[in-house]
């Protein structure tokens, strides 16, 4: 398999995420607090609203459902994960104080921070912990992190109104570093979700982040306020706006005319102009470990459900030929969302087969498999997803397959997703640090009335190895229980392919803005700085 690096400082930056991101899956890693003290020139840097152009919206005002992409990072400010990760890898402790495994981790003990207050002025108490870890157990709730946590968690449970206790389902090595996300769950007050399952009628329940939901208008704008009582010391900033500008070419426009502060996802080219005195007054910064595109086939689907027809479409695709057109020659085209070189990447690929094109042997399958050119639908969302199903389709037409394109609004493509009306969709993906907890959800079993799963695959061999993973505090024993993973789902089953990483999105931001650092992927804050300790100079 080739696996050519086209975009080597973006390749060695992805190395460096990864070696940082070790340091972080080492267990029993302290917990630690991240309160800031306020600077000497406090009042210089109060006031102003900074404006974000946006490349996509939120998808709900729900805290529970469709937490993904940018939809997360947004949501961040308002709603907290219970651990984060800061830039050099090490995970702290965000709404948890310390955290405490038993001898072989089948139980963990939260002591939650002292003092935190919701935006209703409400303080967070292990109450609350229990009714939002109840109710994303509930199958019935349509909860994203179901899945995940109910691998986890057996029953969860109060010691006191400041701890929590964890009955696990087994040994849960890894479990703080899985809470490390607002995907796998936040804290809101108890009972302040009703109404229909997944919507939300009026304002979102409140959080506990540095900003204060003001105002949504879908397809156009979200608005905060600063929280005053944050309990990591008040924002700098007045407020945030994010400006939806889903067109690239208008987003850096918006930013060079001042018309947004910051700006993300832009071109490559753009921050080369940047970086070489070519447009003036704002700085970039490339997003590593983000923007693994891969394909997922829907092993329910009429024709997808027989591996015959996965099989002939994977050996239609040239990787490298993708990754070229799609990504404009700065992609780097790799089979896994894992670091080039890794040990992750080393052990995933051991068992892969070539995938070799072999449009011959394509047609062969199809032909075995009864397919006469019926259309197959292309589930991805509006973006850089459309130049690559472009050169996919065009690709798979070639060994006779009728591959239909359906490029839709985020919202739209959940929808399908639940729905499982997809033939196969087109997804990305960002590195965090432990592989073997990031897709997982898309190969196991699921319990609840509404899909999550990109595959639909359901096999209790694949649940209990998949279970084996969190459960190893050995880091190697891991890294080979991923590559029986990946030669499960990639070889056996082949419901799954790897495109590469797209390694061209840029943060940009006006020179006036300081003190802004990311996350350790796309978002937009981690465990000791963001958006909340960013301030606009006068």
């Amino acid at each position: 398999m080739k696996l050519r690096k086209r975009c080597h400082f973006v390749s060695m930056f992805l190395i460096g995420v990864w070696l940082v991101a070790v340091a972080a899956a080492a267990i029993g890693t302290p917990a630690t607090g991240v309160a800031a003290s306020k600077p000497e020139a406090w009042e210089q840097r109060q006031g102003g609203i900074l404006t974000i152009g946006s490349s996509k919206d939120m998808n709900t005002k729900h805290p529970f459902t469709r937490v993904t992409s940018v939809d997360e990072f947004i949501k961040m400010m308002m709603w907290e994960p219970i651990t984060m990760y800061d830039l050099a890898g090490n995970l702290h402790g965000i709404l948890a104080e310390s955290w405490e495994p038993n001898a072989d981790a089948s139980e963990w003990t939260f002591k939650l921070r002292r003092g935190v207050k919701f935006h209703n002025g409400a303080e967070m108490t292990s109450a609350d912990w229990i009714w939002c870890y109840n109710y994303i157990l509930n199958p019935a709730n349509g909860a994203y992190a179901n899945t995940v946590l109910s691998d986890n968690i057996a029953k969860v449970e109060a010691v006191d109104p400041y701890t929590v206790k964890f009955k696990m389902v087994g040994p849960r090595a890894l479990f703080p570093h899985v809470l490390s996300s607002i995907q796998n769950g936040t804290i809101v007050p108890k009972n302040s979700l009703g109404g229909k399952v997944g919507e939300i009628e009026g304002n979102p329940p409140p959080g506990t982040g540095p900003f204060q939901f003001v105002n949504w208008t879908p397809g156009t704008q979200v608005e905060f306020k600063r929280f005053d009582d944050y309990w990591d010391g008040t924002p700098y900033l007045e407020g945030l706006r994010f400006r939806i500008i889903t067109n690239k070419a208008a987003r850096q426009n918006a930013l060079r005319a001042g018309d947004v502060n910051m700006a993300d996802r832009l071109r490559p080219s753009f921050a080369e102009r940047v970086k070489k005195g070519r447009i003036t007054g704002i700085k970039t910064r490339a997003v590593g470990g983000a923007g693994f595109r891969q394909l997922y086939f829907n092993t329910k689907g009429k024709w997808t459900s027989d591996k015959r027809v996965r099989e002939a479409f994977i050996l239609s695709l040239d990787r490298e030929a993708t990754v070229e057109e799609g990504f404009l020659g700065v992609g780097d085209p790799l089979p896994l969302a894992v670091p080039p070189d890794s040990d992750w990447l080393r052990a995933g690929t051991a068992n892969l087969p070539s995938y070799e094109r072999d449009v011959k042997r394509a047609r062969q399958l199809l032909k075995e498999a009864g397919y006469n050119g019926e259309p197959l639908s292309l589930n991805m969302t509006l973006g850089q997803e459309v130049a690559l199903g472009e050169a996919i389709v065009r690709q798979a037409a070639q060994a006779g397959l009728n591959i239909k394109m359906a490029p839709v609004e985020s919202t739209i493509f959940y929808e399908r997703l639940g729905k499982g009306d997809f033939s196969l969709l087109m997804s990305s993906g960002r590195f965090r640090g432990e592989p073997g907890l990031e897709e997982t959800i898309n190969y196991v079993c699921e319990k609840g009335k509404v899909r999550r799963s990109r595959t639909g695959y359901c096999n209790p061999d694949m649940d209990a190895l998949i279970s084996s993973y969190p459960t190893a505090s050995d880091r190697a024993e891991r890294v080979k229980i991923y590559g029986k993973i990946v030669k499960a789902v990639f070889a056996d089953e082949m419901m799954q392919y790897g495109i590469g990483w797209s390694n061209n999105r840029n943060f940009g931001w006006r020179d006036k803005v300081k003190d802004w650092q990311r996350g350790p992927g796309q978002e937009y804050r981690n465990a000791l700085g963001g958006l909340h300790r960013t301030w606009i100079e006068k």
